[in-house]
Order: C-alpha cells, then structure tokens, then sequence
C-alpha cells in the first residue's frame, strides 16, 4: 500500500470534510423545513386555539341566551296558562250569563204573555163574573158572620176557574174531573205522566217540589200547554218554559205568580183516559217555603172543590207507613163526600218487611 493509500492526503481531507458539510447543510435544511412545519404547525393550533375558545365564548354566550329564553319561555307558559285558564273561566261566566239571560227571557215572555192574553170572553161567563162581583161578594161583606166564609170563597174561585176553562175548551165539561194530590214527592206528576202515549212532553218531576201551579190533564192528539190568567183569556205556553215551572222557577220571579197564572192546561195524547180530566195539584206540605209558594196547601184546597173523584198519593220511600199528615188530611176530606181512592206509591223502593 502507497503511502498516499495509507494518509489521507489534503485532497481526501477536503473530499471526506466536504462530505460531510453537505450532510450537515442537508440535516440543517431538514431540520429548518422540519422547524418552519413546526411554526406552522404551532400557527395552525394557535389559530384552531383561538377559533376553539372563540367558539367556546359564542357557546356560553348562546347557552345563557338560551337559558335566558327558556327561562322566558316558562314564564310565558306559565302566563299562558293563567290566561287560557282565565279565558276558560270567563267562557263558563259567559255561559252561566247566557243562562241567566236565558232564564229570565223565559220568564219575561210569560209574564208579557200572562199580562196580554188572547181574551175571549163567552157574555155568559161575563153575566157570571158581574153576578159575582156586584152582587154575590158585596152581599158575603155586608153579612157580619157567613158560615166557613174562607171555604165558600174557595168554591168561588174554583166555580170560576171551571167556567173559565170549560169556555175555553168546550170539551172540557164533557170529562170527569179528578183531582191527583197528596204530599209533595209522593209521586203526583209521575203517576199521571205515566198515562201519557207522547214522550214530548211531561209534567214537571223532581225530588224538590216542583209542581207550582195546579194544572189540568186531558186527552188531545197533540201536546198543548195553555195558561188562564186571572183576568181571563188564556195564551200558549212553551213546553220548554213548562217544563221548568217548578217551585224554584216561580220563587225567583220574586212575587206569586199564581196570583197572575192560577192554573194550566195541558193537553197531551192519553187515549186510556179520554173521558177524564186530571188536575195535577201542589203537595199540600211542601215544607217550610213561605214567600211566593208558600200557599200550596189552600191551592191544592181550593181545586179539590171541582173535583167528582180524588185520588191520593202517598209515597212509602220515606217511613214505610202512612203519615200521620196524611191521615190527618184525608180524615178532613172525609167530609166532603168525594170517591176517594188512595195509591201508596213507591213501595219498591224499600223492603217489604218495612212496609207496613
């Protein structure tokens, strides 16, 4: 081996060192593009940094908007609620209104119809009512004592209920009056509804006294309701307005409008009975009313007079037995000499070993 193979000469020197700076100017242009990647990476992560916490602020920021708006949301429903509850309220106040409305429509047109009937007065029902009035009363006031003056006035009033409504309906005095009382809910009102073949129309029924003005039933082939005022004439009723005529109905007129309406007629199919004419009367002890129904006892009086038989209800859903009352009522009808014939209604409704 040469010596020039065994020592590097300056020219291998130069070539081994020049090698090697190329490596060191390749490792440091590698390192300076690995070091500007790194920059623009740290940029890059700064900037997604910042986008990330701008998106993080504008997150908060909406989520207390929508806390906000949730929060004014629940108030508004809350509102809302209070007020479709409010709206509900006045929608039930407009309701009972309307009612009430109602109500006394139905009671202002009575009374107009009451006040302004259809007269029709027969001259003999006219020579009757002046013989009456000029004659017969001022001679009842003029005696100092007339024997059961109450009574003999009862039979006034009932003559001339009667003449009244045989003019109106001339078929009326061809038929056998029968008069229907008893305690009030002893089953009045049902027993002679029972008779009717029309499901459109019935007599007033309830667990309250409800039959407020006596009323005559007869046969007809359609259902007719008619009211006699007491100045004469007579008008047709509404069956809706009818069928509300009960105690309670007439107490908020707020005065006795039996005293402007003393009876009805109520003409309804009852083939069965064609040949009678019921009046439907007040129970004689509706209680403690007073007011404008307190009188039901002398109305129910003051109809039997016209009655040629009697039939007497009594309700056994009570005490099983027959009231004393009712004992003692019917011990005063005695007297008058009327067939009478007594129902105990309503025995189904208690056991028979308490039926006595």
């Amino acid at each position: 081996m040469s010596l020039k193979d065994q020592y590097l000469g300056v020219d291998g020197v130069e070539n081994f060192l020049s090698f090697f700076s190329r490596s060191i100017r390749q490792l440091r242009a590698n390192y300076n593009e690995l070091f500007s990647h790194y920059e623009e990476s740290v940029r890059i992560v700064s900037d997604q940094k910042e986008s990330i916490e701008r998106s993080i602020k504008y997150g908060e920021e909406k989520s207390k908007e929508l806390r906000s708006a949730l929060s004014s949301g629940a108030t508004f429903k809350r509102e809302y609620e209070k007020a479709s509850q409010r709206c509900k309220d006045i929608e039930g106040e407009l309701k009972v209104m309307a009612g009430s409305m109602a109500e006394l429509q139905s009671r202002y047109n009575l009374v107009c119809s009451a006040t302004s009937p259809m007269t029709s007065l027969s001259d003999r029902y006219l020579e009757f009512r002046r013989l009456v009035d000029h004659q017969l009363l001022p001679l009842i006031n003029r005696v100092a004592v007339v024997t059961n003056e109450a009574e003999q006035m009862m039979r006034i009033r009932s003559a001339d209920d009667e003449f009244r409504l045989s003019e109106s309906l001339s078929s009326f005095s061809e038929r056998t009056v029968v008069a229907v009382a008893g305690g009030f809910s002893s089953g009045k009102s049902s027993f002679i509804t029972s008779l009717f073949l029309s499901d459109d129309v019935s007599l007033p029924i309830g667990i309250e006294p409800v039959t407020a003005i006596p009323t005559y039933v007869f046969h007809a082939d359609k259902p007719v309701v008619s009211g006699y005022p007491s100045g004469g004439g007579c008008f047709e009723i509404p069956q809706h307005i009818y069928s509300r005529l009960s105690h309670k109905f007439v107490e908020e007129f707020g005065f006795n409008l039996r005293d402007l309406l003393p009876f009805i007629s109520l003409e309804v199919p009852m083939e069965s009975c064609r040949n009678l004419a019921f009046i439907d009367l007040p129970g004689y002890n509706p209680g403690e009313r007073g007011g404008s129904t307190g009188g039901d006892r002398s109305a129910s009086d003051e109809y039997l007079n016209q009655a040629q038989s009697l039939i007497w209800m009594i309700g056994l859903d009570s005490s099983g037995t027959i009231p004393r009352d009712d004992l003692e009522h019917l011990w005063d009808l005695a007297e008058n000499n009327t067939p009478l014939y007594v129902v105990l209604n309503k025995a189904d409704l208690r056991p028979e070993s308490t039926l006595d």
